[in-house]
């Protein structure tokens, strides 16, 4: 598993947030953040901003 899924995964659970909460969030379905979670899609540019913003860190440390 990516970084990235690990850390949206991490986060998102850290957060107390469901995938469906994390989903409403950011304006995406709770099966699209199954999806970066899965690693079966990654977010457009624009949503990864809003992504990590939702997770209350930068695009830099989701990616780490």
């Amino acid at each position: 598993m990516s970084n990235f899924a690990k850390n949206v995964r991490r986060l998102r659970k850290r957060k107390g947030l469901t995938q469906a909460e994390l989903g409403e969030m950011i304006d995406v379905s709770q099966v699209v953040i199954n999806n970066y979670e899965s690693e079966k899609i990654t977010p457009k540019p624009t949503t990864f901003v809003r992504l990590a913003k939702a997770l209350g860190v930068t695009c830099e440390e989701l990616v780490k």
